[in-house]
């Protein structure tokens, strides 16, 4: 446990500082596709959102952050992990809450849930922190609906990269790779059926992925 907080120490306080600056250059020179202005509208003109897109693509969505209308907040794990990848989303603006454990899964969900109904966008991994990999799990509607927001689902590809040998496939793009990103707006989810909603949910975003090739599949 000691040298697990002292490797988290270094990694937090030293090379993490050094090595954003490399890491922030190669998130720059990805070469986005344009987002159409109007869906940019429609995220600016609801008021409350909650993001659905799969873990592995995560890392895609910080070439389009800055493009967001709105703040971004994420719910990441109390884990060094997770406290590691929040202190590097800190330099993209995105906002972190904790509570992927046991311990801290109620309050860390409401926490979220009081950041979207302020009028910040919830980005969730719809295959939840552990997976399986591109199987939507209900947990993310169950929040959308508590904060009585819409749903925006996000799939990306990119044109080349590495795949990690992760549970997600964690794709990073190579330098000066193309990116690409749909957006599809869909309604607060009500609930009064469950599973049709995690259906078109889970439809929606295989497809698109599908349309992209997208390497997390």
């Amino acid at each position: 446990m000691l040298f697990r907080r002292q490797r988290f120490f270094v990694l937090e306080k030293i090379i993490l500082p050094v090595a954003i600056l490399p890491f922030w250059l190669l998130v720059k020179s990805w070469r986005k596709d344009n987002i159409d202005p109007a869906v940019i509208r429609q995220i600016a003109d609801t008021p409350r959102l909650v993001l659905g897109t799969f873990h592995g693509m995560q890392l895609h969505l910080l070439a389009f952050a800055e493009n967001c209308p709105r703040p971004i907040v994420v719910m990441v794990s109390p884990s060094y992990d997770g406290r590691l990848l929040a202190a590097l989303l800190k330099y993209f603006g995105i906002k972190h809450v904790f509570g992927s454990s046991r311990s801290r899964s109620i309050a860390g969900s409401l926490e979220l849930i009081r950041h979207i109904k302020a009028g910040e966008i919830g980005l969730i991994a719809v295959d939840g922190p552990r997976g399986p990999r591109c199987i939507a799990k209900p947990g993310f509607l169950k929040i959308a609906s508590a904060s009585r927001a819409s749903l925006l689902l996000a799939a990306s590809s990119a044109s080349s990269g590495i795949s990690f040998k992760t549970w997600d496939r964690t794709h990073l793009p190579a330098p000066f790779a193309r990116l690409r990103l749909s957006l599809q707006l869909l309604p607060r989810p009500e609930m009064s059926d469950v599973e049709s909603d995690l259906s078109a949910v889970q439809e929606l975003l295989i497809s698109s992925a599908r349309d992209m090739q997208s390497p997390i599949l």
